[in-house]
């Protein structure tokens, strides 16, 4: 079907790179031949399964020259070292939305520009492309992630909360909602899957007490299968950041029927609605001049989410009742499973790719 596809991209244990790999695997899921190029030394796989490593790996080494098309799932910036083909498409993500200028020049050069949510697509329409992007979300597999068996590990409501620890990802007022859900009443158990150890326990340590109040942080990188472990203990899956291009983790939660709280901002819109998650409206936006000390971010407009407002959410799923809750993850399961599956991703991306 169609030609080669090169995907350019991080080939590392981040989420912006799974997202390229499950690109890749939608594609090979229809039938397309796939080579990858990895843009840094050598791939980092820890985090992926083991049959995904064989090919992955298979494919980065593989050297081939009949490339009918290029897929660059990088930002602009990363473009300079690598050599153009027959015809060249790009991923246009961003989270917040002014991006910088430069950035759109260099899409104005690509054939075909494409998003992985509608909220990405009207803001690089908005900032200038000639043409409005094509949206294509990222992919889930949904064949591993729908089997999970939950199991209570202790008499807490278990909260699971995922990102790197930035700014961007609310995580203060994140860790502040939960605890004032506790003051409550309510024992609240939060696990946080970031990058980073001291900077999150010296916030939970200086700040929290309360005996209601529980954690653990966990800061290793893990496969997908200790993800799924991490999931089937949880009662709900907690994301509120002020500013996402899409953000993976909540439908990867709703593939395998846990309840999702989600900030109903940027690119989780193309998912986070009122029968399928508790959403977390944000009170508005306001300008920040530096944000994670990321260039791209400067003088952004970001969401306004307090912890108010994640206690309050979280609060009204608590309070759900149990038909009410199975309704809602079983709408969120067919939601993710009729519009981010391998198969249904492959057939836009082939369609957008080769105009079949």
């Amino acid at each position: 079907m169609g030609g080669i596809v090169e995907l350019a991209c991080f080939v590392n244990n981040t989420g912006f790179s799974h997202a390229a790999i499950d690109y890749a695997k939608s594609l090979r899921s229809v039938g397309v031949e796939v080579v990858i190029k990895c843009v840094h030394n050598s791939p980092l796989l820890s985090s992926f399964n083991e049959e995904d490593r064989e090919w992955i790996s298979e494919s980065v080494s593989r050297k081939e020259n009949n490339i009918d098309v290029q897929f660059r799932h990088l930002i602009p910036p990363r473009w300079k070292s690598i050599p153009s083909r027959k015809k060249n498409i790009a991923l246009a993500v961003f989270e917040s939305s002014k991006p910088p200028l430069e950035w759109i020049n260099s899409y104005k050069n690509i054939e075909k520009v494409i998003c992985p949510s509608n909220y990405c697509s009207d803001v690089f329409w908005s900032a200038g492309l000639s043409e409005r992007p094509a949206v294509i979300p990222h992919a889930v597999d949904i064949d591993f992630w729908n089997n999970v068996e939950f199991f209570r590990q202790n008499d807490k409501f278990n909260i699971l909360s995922i990102g790197t620890w930035r700014a961007r990802k609310n995580w203060k007022n994140i860790i502040r909602g939960v605890e004032l859900l506790s003051m409550s009443g309510i024992p609240i158990h939060l696990i946080i899957k970031t990058d980073k150890k001291e900077e999150p326990e010296a916030f939970l340590k200086s700040n929290f007490l309360n005996e209601c109040f529980s954690y653990e942080i966990i800061p290793e990188e893990l496969n997908f299968s200790q993800m799924k472990s991490l999931i089937s203990r949880s009662d709900c899956l907690l994301s509120a950041s002020i500013g996402e291009g899409f953000c993976i983790s909540p439908i990867q939660a709703m593939s395998c029927g846990l309840p999702v709280v989600c900030s109903a901002v940027g690119g989780c819109l193309e998912y986070a609605n009122d029968e399928n998650c508790i959403r977390i409206n944000a009170r508005g936006y306001s300008k920040m001049s530096v944000m994670d000390n990321i260039p791209q971010f400067r003088d952004q407009e970001w969401a306004v989410i307090l912890a108010e407002d994640v206690a309050e959410s979280l609060n009204k799923l608590i309070k759900m009742d149990v038909a009410s809750k199975k309704l809602m993850t079983e709408r969120a399961k067919k939601f993710v499973r009729e519009n981010f599956s391998y198969s249904v991703i492959g057939s836009k991306m082939v369609e957008t790719i080769f105009g079949t």
